[in-house]
């Protein structure tokens, strides 16, 4: 399916006249297209390399249950998974239909492979080889929707679990009750441990995301100015929708990453203090003893840095200056193509 995306931008590329029906808003849907079936394979290779990603998620979310529950702070009675389950189960229901459409108005790839290699002139077509052109297509679209979903899913999913870590960074920020320090370092040590178990997965995973993100943003602005005049008016609106909503997505998950990232050094940082300063106010000599450890123990602790690629970290600074960037290309698209 990303192959026959592939295919149709190069050979509309080579010769924009070749096919009547072909225009740039197809062009543009059929590169974003690609991009999201190769992610969904490119995210699936992430899991073969990281086999113990999964195992390390599970531990996470038993880990986060015990923090909950010790520092009594429950989570809500529904989920926000739940309610995306519900979503992603609702859109392979409605779906079909849309796709059904979309083969109907000829904008999957695969028509105009068909029509140009594999079916015969379509004066001497049988109702047979009609039928089978449109089986065909049905599936593949079918298969590439489910893809779609996937990719989907699994991005909310990294989603929630960055949020529900962000959370963990919270209770260990303000815990509550006798010795919380010493609870603290001990349930912060631990955290340490469990995300390491997925981190290697983790930013793999947010690597990609951010990449293909950011040029699916790039591909959306370009055609929405490039073809304003030649993409018919509601598939025009289509892509600016699109566009837009994943410009939100983009600087939700970057916030929350940003956030995660100075809880967790914030929590550190407290740990450190709160540590230097029981260990100062102790008197007895056994007592000492043990403070000293603690803030031994404290002072070893790092934080949970979020980086992108093998050297930048993901901040404050980083997402400014990613929507900084994303707003010069939109800048030379409008002097290149306006």
């Amino acid at each position: 399916m990303a192959l026959a995306n592939i295919f149709n931008v190069a050979a509309y590329s080579m010769n924009p006249n070749r096919w009547k029906e072909y225009n740039l808003g197809l062009v543009g849907a059929h590169i974003i297209a690609a991009q999201c079936l190769l992610g969904t394979v490119v995210f699936s290779l992430t899991f073969c390399k990281n086999p113990d990603a999964i195992q390390g998620i599970n531990e996470f979310i038993k880990w986060e249950t015990v923090l909950s529950d010790r520092f009594e702070r429950r989570r809500e009675s529904i989920e926000v998974i739940d309610v995306l389950l519900i979503i992603m189960q609702l859109g392979g229901i409605v779906m079909p239909f849309g796709i059904y459409m979309t083969i109907f108005f000829h904008f999957d790839p695969f028509y105009f492979i068909f029509e140009e290699f594999i079916l015969t002139n379509p004066i001497f077509r049988s109702n047979l080889e009609i039928l089978l052109g449109l089986l065909t297509r049905s599936v593949i679209m079918l298969g590439a929707f489910e893809c779609v979903r996937t990719l989907g899913f699994v991005f909310y999913l990294f989603a929630i679990l960055v949020n529900r870590m962000g959370k963990c960074a919270d209770i260990l920020l303000f815990p509550s009750g006798d010795n919380g320090v010493k609870l603290a370092v001990k349930y912060y040590s631990e955290f340490i441990v469990v995300y390491r178990m997925f981190k290697s997965w983790f930013l793999d995973f947010l690597s990609i995301l951010v990449s293909l993100a950011f040029w699916v943003v790039i591909v959306l602005c370009w055609v929405a100015i490039r073809g304003s005049e030649t993409v018919p008016m509601f598939m025009y609106l289509q892509i600016i929708i699109v566009g837009f909503s994943f410009i939100v997505l983009y600087v939700f998950l970057l916030n929350l990453l940003t956030d995660l990232g100075e809880r967790c050094t914030e929590a550190v940082m407290k740990c450190r203090r709160e540590s230097r300063f029981v260990g100062e106010m102790s008197w007895c000599t056994k007592d000492k003893k043990q403070k000293f450890a603690l803030k031994m123990e404290a002072t070893a602790l790092h934080p949970i840095s979020i980086s992108y690629g093998p050297f930048v970290n993901i901040d404050k600074e980083f997402l400014l200056s990613l929507l900084h960037t994303e707003l010069n290309r939109l800048v030379d698209a409008l002097v290149m193509f306006a």
